[in-house]
């Protein structure tokens, strides 16, 4: 699993969405394909920390 960034243009809106990403093998074509697991740029205002901390840009300490 890993976190996916994309810049889309909705609207004539330049737009990031950020979504919680799984890479797996097609077994007919066998490329490597990614499911969505979950849409993080729909969290609310209040769990903003907790993206950032998905996305990577806070570390933790231990």
């Amino acid at each position: 699993m890993f976190i996916k960034k994309v810049l889309a243009n909705i609207i004539e809106k330049l737009m990031s969405l950020i979504n919680l990403v799984v890479s797996f093998r097609d077994k007919d074509t066998k490329k490597v394909k990614h499911r969505n697991i979950a849409n993080l740029s729909e969290l609310p205002p209040k769990s903003k920390n907790i993206k950032m901390r998905l996305c990577g840009l806070i570390m933790l300490r231990i």
